[in-house]
């Protein structure tokens, strides 16, 4: 799974900005990570 955009995430943060730090790391998570599906990406978590 790739991480398309940041903008998706960057607008989240802009409206939750409570869970703005979470939502960076979870960018950051994705973007360095190779996953070959959901469930492996949700093991990150």
């Amino acid at each position: 799974m790739h991480v398309i955009s940041r903008k998706p995430f960057t607008d989240a943060a802009q409206k939750h900005p409570n869970d703005a730090e979470a939502l960076k790391d979870i960018y950051k998570v994705l973007r360095k990570g190779t996953f070959q599906s959901l469930k492996s990406c949700g093991a990150s978590f």
